[in-house]
């Protein structure tokens, strides 16, 4: 049973490490992508609905270059495919995230309708760790037509706080009254 339990525990040692060496290279090499994608508009040429794809297929071989694995120039010629270049950066938080603590840790996505203070994040996030625990991964949203207050997302639940969701609420309780 011993030789077993240190089995795996070298397997899991083994695996993590080769995981985040190969998250690493990864991210970084998405984030130099990234870096080339946003420079000199060609993200908007990629974008552009005009330009055919075997023009947008030679951008992205330039921005991505010869030395980079085929997955990785594959996942790029899909979002420009789909014209969805533009999440990329919010794509390597999510790796990033991900590779940081796995998917143990829950994201907690608020959106405010002006944004908020350290001191109101800081005070906001104390409350929501104790309630749902140390492993939260905080992303903040300004949103102006909420009108006020805000909404905070973890995981699939959702506290609606805003102006906006207050209205819809009493809307939908007048048309059942009525």
């Amino acid at each position: 049973m011993e030789r077993l339990q240190r089995k795996q525990e070298m397997a899991n040692t083994y695996a993590q490490a080769f995981y985040e060496a190969a998250m690493e290279s990864w991210l970084k090499r998405l984030s130099e992508i990234w870096g080339s994608l946003s420079r000199d508009g060609l993200l908007e040429k990629l974008n552009n609905p005009d330009i055919p794809f075997s023009e947008k297929e030679t951008l992205i071989n330039e921005a991505v270059g010869k030395d980079s694995a085929p997955e990785i120039r594959n996942f790029i010629s899909l979002l420009a495919t789909r014209g969805h270049l533009h999440y990329l950066p919010e794509i390597l938080d999510e790796l990033a995230r991900l590779s940081r603590g796995g998917a143990a840790r829950q994201l907690v996505v608020i959106t405010s309708a002006v944004p908020l203070t350290e001191e109101e994040k800081a005070r906001l996030q104390r409350r929501l760790i104790n309630l749902y625990g140390p492993y939260l991964d905080f992303r903040y949203y300004v949103d102006p037509d909420i009108l006020g207050g805000m909404v905070v997302r973890i995981g699939d639940r959702v506290i609606d706080g805003s102006i906006r969701g207050r209205l819809e609420a009493l809307r939908e309780r007048l048309k059942q009254e009525i």
